[in-house]
């Protein structure tokens, strides 16, 4: 809705700059007097206000290009501030210019209300959306690992030996897998982005991370990046955490994570989604623990 909102605002602004007459009839009869006399009396109105008219519109479409951006880009991702900067937006363009022409009695007044309630409408939709998808949920998993930190840390760092469970086909995967795809930065620094991609349960499902925390041989988080194309699960933030116990370590991985954007995915996270949490969370962290427990001559080939 807020899209063609922002399509409409940039037609609106094409014709202020390019059609609108500098008066229309109803703006002498606003002010009590005839287009004759206005003429007569500041035969140099016209050509000021189509200059006036030309600024207004261009900063119109301005707006409208900046909503279709901020309808498709900010609102998925749910950017903090956005739905303040849409109702701002919002009342400063679409609802003072149908409030003033209502004042005004304007001849378009009924049809000039139509893009203030399909604003209005479309940021209501956003935010009963958004207070039903952006509780976080949360799963941890956590296991002992018989190794000292650095080694554990350095072992988990791949993403492409962490994210392995998906790698192959499997029932739980419908049949399916995912594969790992990493940057330059091989998902070992800070901004570096690791993208996974593949068919589960016959459909296409892709999602980028980023690399937003990592301070070894403790700590790594990453996040979603993006619209996720995912199934039970939307945004989510996972890491891990590694403390020393004993004569090793202490590894723990989290995922916190919101409900797909779509009713149907929303539902289905809510059936399945913490079952997925719990198996990704769980395979990471027995993956680990397993690999410690190969006979140190193994290690080469894994």
């Amino acid at each position: 809705m807020l899209t063609g909102c922002g399509v409409w605002l940039v037609a609106l602004g094409v014709y202020f700059i390019f059609l609108r007459p500098a008066l229309l009839p109803e703006d002498p009869r606003f002010m009590g007097t005839t287009l004759e006399q206005l003429r007569l009396a500041a035969p140099g109105l016209e050509a000021w206000l189509q200059k006036v008219f030309t600024v207004m519109g261009g900063f119109m479409a301005g707006a409208g290009v900046l909503t279709v951006l901020v309808a498709t880009v900010a609102m998925p991702l749910r950017a903090k501030g956005t739905s303040w900067a849409l109702a701002i937006a919002g009342a400063l363009t679409v609802v003072l210019m149908s409030a003033t022409n209502f004042a005004l009695h304007s001849d378009f007044r009924w049809l000039l209300l139509l893009p203030a309630l399909v604003w209005l409408a479309g940021l209501v939709v956003y935010l009963l959306d958004r207070s039903a998808s952006s509780l976080m949920l949360r799963h941890e998993s956590s296991g002992f690992v018989q190794a000292p930190v650095d080694r554990v840390f350095a072992l988990v760092d791949d993403h492409a030996r962490l994210s392995s469970h998906m790698s192959e086909p499997s029932w739980k995967m419908g049949g399916g897998h995912m594969k790992t795809e990493l940057d330059k930065g091989l998902g070992l620094e800070l901004g570096s982005h690791i993208r996974l991609s593949g068919r589960v349960f016959g459909l296409d499902l892709s999602v980028d991370e980023i690399v937003v925390q990592r301070a070894p041989p403790y700590l790594k988080v990453w996040k979603t990046t993006g619209v996720p194309k995912l199934l039970v699960v939307g945004h989510y933030r996972m890491g891990f955490e590694l403390t020393p116990e004993g004569d090793g370590s202490r590894l723990r991985v989290f995922i916190e994570y919101a409900l797909p954007e779509s009713v149907p995915g929303a539902w289905l996270g809510r059936v399945f989604g913490r079952y997925y949490a719990q198996w990704c969370t769980r395979q990471m962290v027995d993956d680990a623990v397993k690999h410690f427990q190969m006979p140190p001559s193994a290690h080469q080939f894994n």
